[in-house]
């Protein structure tokens, strides 16, 4: 009887102890698992902090159907891609890959309020020159109150979370939703060819700060196309740069304009 007594509160001990353990690793559990932000939520807070960055880069790219840049140069000039850095109110200092004439050149640019100025072997000599390279953009739309990349995220409609992932391996939520694309133009500086109607945007939000992290832009065939272009937009570097990185250089003006030089 003695042994059957110490058996008993022993096992009676043993289940209570795997009990509490269990109790333990369901509460660990609880704490580690996260609700999801709400999207709407998210994509407000996130065009929030877009508008009031001081600066970021931003590393523009394009598949599918090839984009003409309208241009001043009576030249047919291809985009390819972008890595440009932005700093408030209006400067940007870009280095833009393009294929001009079946050939790929590195165009270097520099936009401050409305003076655009382009350095270029083919196209100027290698010598900065105040020239409209990209007739269709001004640095300020990017932040500006009706045609920003804020209020493109904060336009955009039937946002949805589609899960957690990573860009460039960095933590990103990712969420999906419906844009009008003559929101979106400052987006792609100016080069979208989609006018009007809905189009579907994929935005994809550092869950460590809130900060954007890439918006994908999928515009459907034009007509003379059966091919969709996919606008890759990815930002990083914020509140990286200043002003001073971004000076207007001393130039000789082409089509007739005064010399303009450095401020």
């Amino acid at each position: 009887m003695k042994q059957k007594w110490w058996r008993k509160l022993a096992i009676g001990c043993l289940m209570l102890m795997t009990g509490i353990a269990a109790t333990g690793c369901d509460g660990d559990s609880d704490d580690k698992t996260e609700t999801p932000p709400d999207p709407v939520a998210l994509i407000q807070e996130t065009a929030a902090q877009i508008d009031q960055a001081q600066s970021f880069r931003l590393l523009l790219a394009q598949e599918g159907q090839p984009t003409v840049i309208a241009n001043d140069l009576d030249l047919e000039i291809t985009f390819n891609s972008a890595d440009a850095i932005f700093v408030q109110p209006d400067r940007v200092r870009a280095k833009v890959s393009v294929s001009i004439e079946a050939l790929t050149q590195e165009v270097q640019l520099i936009a401050v309020a409305e003076n655009q100025y382009i350095n270029n072997r083919f196209l100027t000599n290698e010598q900065w020159t105040l020239m409209t390279f990209a007739r269709d953009f001004s640095p300020a739309d990017l932040q500006s109150a009706d045609q920003g990349i804020g209020n493109a995220l904060r336009s955009a409609q039937d946002v949805q979370m589609v899960g957690e992932e990573e860009v460039d391996g960095v933590p990103v939520y990712h969420l999906r939703a419906t844009v009008e694309a003559n929101k979106v133009r400052s987006v792609t500086v100016g080069l979208i060819g989609t006018k009007e109607g809905a189009i579907e945007i994929d935005v994809y939000v550092r869950t460590s700060d809130k900060n954007l992290a890439q918006i994908k832009l999928t515009e459907p065939p034009q007509p003379e196309s059966q091919d969709s272009t996919i606008w890759i937009i990815s930002f990083a570097g914020y509140g990286n740069y200043k002003a001073e990185e971004v000076e207007e250089p001393q130039v000789e003006a082409t089509n007739n304009a005064e010399p303009t030089p450095a401020n």
